[in-house]
């Protein structure tokens, strides 16, 4: 029995990183001169890489015959081969023989980014059969530049236009690889108004994988993003614009090639605070005002702290709200809503009001503005609405400044039938173009207009369903009206509930919830995917209590579309009188809300069995064992299909079914049989499918491939089980040939999941921690 515990447990989340190298440290790579590819005797079939190369790219050459025997790769591998290759510069790893007719040099380390490499067969190597090499064959190749990018800049972007910097500020610049600090700094200036400063760099954070285009640059160690703070060695002039310079010979930190390119970006530096003039927003951009909302603009991005309460407008309210366009804004916008249209006003900002960088305005300033008209809109309910009959409650359509004050709608009654599987009212109106076009009686600019929907003049009467929509200039020609809807009036309320056995329909009026007497009930079914239209499956008439019941035959027909256990999807319409309502019950209706199962059992039994395979894959011409575990639900318990037959087929990937034969459960309600696969069989995913004489249903699965066993192993090692927050875990893979030698070519994906476990810290196995 475990004891409880009641409290609370703050758990760490656990962050594991895997990375196949630490950060190379700084060593110098001596510089080498570019050469071309050179020609190869007839016994060296291809060396690589001879141009450009990724990072994970494998130094490799191979020949047209054995250099060495199979029985030396192992160990360190034959001496008079390996001698006789070398690299240049120095890079961590050794040349290895994979194979005897492969030499590959193995990493320590991916390659370095912007590093030109050299290779050297020296003459004298030969093969088993005689043949040597007469003269040196040396090659280079290089890898990707040293790239930097996202200097800041000056010009806007998506985001805006860049916010003005202080004195000393901390610009970031982002490199593909680790940079050599010391000419960073030497080749960056910024420059400006007559005046130029020198920039210091240091690293800002340790590299993070950076995603590309493709799953090996997500996975590849060595395609990182490496982030250095520039700083000017002193302050800059205040108000004035600065161009950030980096000339070409930035080195990398561990490579020999510098970068060839000039980067140039730029800052501006924060000048006295003030108000300028507002730039005019786009007419129709969703504000109240057709010309804008009013905003007040400052040189200088504002302390939101400062801005509180220091704003007020004459003539208007004693407080008005001001907000700022973002975390880092110069821009202050007055509540638009607080405000008249077509009026005159005058902001008064409180001396008080600071920046980010800490300086005030100094004395209140005034900002008169003008508000335009009210922007045009309009809006009407959506979707289903459902008003109680003789209650005064209006649907309506609202407007305000539409253009030429003229709008079109359209009206068509909705049949109670239709209501069951669709609510859609542009199916039930006539095309948008068509809809007659109507002037807003009595408008005025700046005033509402209130348009009263003509609910029972278009029913005809006091009760039914109608389709609506309403369109304004200020709809797309080519798109459909967005505002459209159905209202219902009705004195009925409908209550349902189906069983497998069993249907309940109870109606009461919803102006005082009495129950409905006589009222006519017809029941339809519905088709989920709309292939048919409602049919009608029952029908009954409502008691004095307003309620009728189905049973027998009208629920059998009424659950004719439903799957095998599974409810049906039905409709109701009511009658009473002139009155008419509708109700859908969906086969999922009320499952999320109360969290129930939706299946039921429709006749044949609810299974809870299965069927295994002594192994989930074979090959053409094997042999394998089935295993049935035939179990189904019997009232409140879960039973044994004992000594009962089942058939057996297999259903192959292009869904043609095979007989497997019947067989019959033993005691347990258990199985086994043997399945035969054919040399030629088909590759791909099968099911198996075994169904007893009662109907209890039962299903596996197996797939048929041809498969080769691996001729190389895998090994992962963790220098910890588990992390903190904030800490990480390293990872170290290593590849080998069952025969021995180091895996070269292969591609590693590195993935790290996480799933939900139960955290008990070592001894306390006998409590519960709380909800997990």
């Amino acid at each position: 029995m475990r004891r409880h515990i009641v409290g609370f447990v703050s758990l760490a989340a656990v962050c594991v990183v895997v990375a196949c190298g630490r950060t190379p440290s700084a060593p110098t790579l001596v510089p080498v001169a570019a050469l071309p590819v050179p020609s190869l005797p007839p016994w060296i079939a291809s060396i690589s890489p001879t141009d450009k190369a990724d990072t994970l790219a494998q130094i490799r050459v191979v020949f047209a015959k054995p250099v060495t025997a199979v029985e030396q790769l192992s160990g360190p591998g034959p001496r008079e081969v390996l001698d006789h290759i070398s690299i240049v510069p120095a890079l961590a790893g050794h040349f290895a023989v994979l194979t005897p007719r492969m030499i590959g040099f193995v990493p320590d380390r991916a390659l370095p980014i912007g590093t030109r490499v050299q290779v050297t067969i020296s003459a004298g190597l030969r093969d088993l059969e005689g043949d040597v090499l007469a003269h040196d064959v040396a090659w280079t190749f290089a890898t990707a530049p040293l790239e930097l990018r996202d200097l800041p800049q000056l010009q806007p972007t998506d985001e805006g236009t860049p916010a003005p910097v202080g004195l000393r500020p901390t610009l970031q610049v982002t490199a593909n690889a680790a940079v050599d600090a010391e000419t960073l700094a030497n080749n960056a200036t910024l420059s400006g108004g007559g005046d130029s400063v020198d920039l210091t760099a240091t690293l800002h954070a340790t590299p993070t994988p950076y995603p590309g285009s493709n799953a090996e640059e997500l996975f590849d160690p060595s395609i990182s993003t490496w982030v250095y703070d520039l700083k000017p060695t002193r302050d800059l002039r205040g108000g004035t614009e600065y161009t950030l310079k980096i000339d070409s010979g930035v080195r990398p930190s561990y490579g020999n090639l510098a970068t060839a390119k000039t980067y140039q970006g730029g800052v501006s530096t924060y000048g006295p605070l003030g108000i300028v003039p507002t730039p005019k927003p786009s007419p129709n951009s969703g504000s109240r005002f057709s010309d804008g909302d009013p905003a007040i603009a400052f040189t200088n991005p504002i302390d939101p702290k400062s801005i509180v309460g220091a704003v007020t407008v004459s003539p208007g309210p004693a407080k008005i709200a001001v907000s700022l366009g973002g975390d880092v804004s110069n821009v202050v916008s007055i509540d638009p809503y607080a405000l008249d249209p077509d009026k005159t006003y005058v902001a008064t900002v409180a001396a008080g009001v600071k920046d980010i960088f800490g300086q005030t305005l100094g004395q209140d300033q005034k900002v008169t503005f003008h508000t335009s008209d009210f922007a045009p809109g309009a809006w009407s309910p959506s979707g289903l609405t459902i008003i109680p009959a003789g209650t005064p409650i209006a649907l309506n359509f609202y407007a305000t400044n539409l253009p030429g004050n003229r709008y079109q709608a359209a009206y068509a009654r909705y049949p109670a039938v239709k209501m069951l599987d669709s609510t859609d009212a542009l199916g039930a109106l006539p095309s948008p173009k068509s809809w007659p076009s109507r002037t807003l009686a009595g408008a005025r600019t700046n005033q509402q207009s209130v348009v009263r929907v003509p609910l029972a003049k278009e029913l005809a009467g006091p009760f039914g369903a109608l389709a609506y929509g309403f369109r304004t200039a200020l709809d797309s020609p080519d798109s459909s009206p967005g505002l459209t809807g159905i209202v219902q009036l009705t004195n009925l309320g409908v209550f349902a509930q189906w069983f497998p056995l069993h249907g309940t329909v109870l109606v009461q009026h919803l102006n005082d919830g009495a129950p409905v007497r006589s009222a006519a009930v017809a029941v339809y079914r519905i088709d989920e995917s709309n292939k048919t239209r409602p049919q009608q499956c029952a029908s009954g008439t409502t008691d004095a209590g307003g309620k009728v019941d189905f049973r027998g035959v009208e629920v059998e027909r009424c659950s004719a579309l439903a799957s095998s256990n599974q409810a049906p999807s039905l409709g109701f319409v009511v009658t009473s009188g002139a009155d008419m309502a509708s109700l859908t019950v969906w086969s999922w209706s009320g499952i999320s809300r109360f969290d129930v199962t939706g299946g039921w059992t429709s006749g044949a039994p609810l299974s809870r069995g299965t069927v295994l395979t002594d192994r989930q894959m074979y090959q053409p011409g094997e042999r394998g064992e089935l295993t049935g575990i035939a179990y189904y639900v019997s009232g409140e318990r879960v039973v044994a299909d004992a000594k009962a037959k089942y058939t057996v087929k297999l259903v192959d990937p292009n869904n043609n079914s095979t007989k497997l034969g019947t067989v019959q459960t033993d005691a347990f309600g258990v199985f086994s049989m043997p399945i035969t696969f054919s040399k030629q069989q088909a590759l791909g995913y099968y099911t198996v499918d075994a169904k007893g004489a009662n109907g209890n249903d039962i299903g596996g699965s197996l797939r048929v491939a041809e498969f080769k066993p691996p001729n190389f192993k895998l090994t992962l090692s963790l220098n910890a089980k588990s992390a903190q927050a904030g800490s990480s875990v390293a990872a170290q893979v290593a590849a080998a040939y069952l025969f021995g030698a180091p895996l070269q070519g292969g591609t590693a994906h590195a993935y790290v999941t996480r799933d939900v476990a139960t955290v008990a810290p070592k001894g306390w196995d006998d409590y519960w921690f709380g909800r997990q």
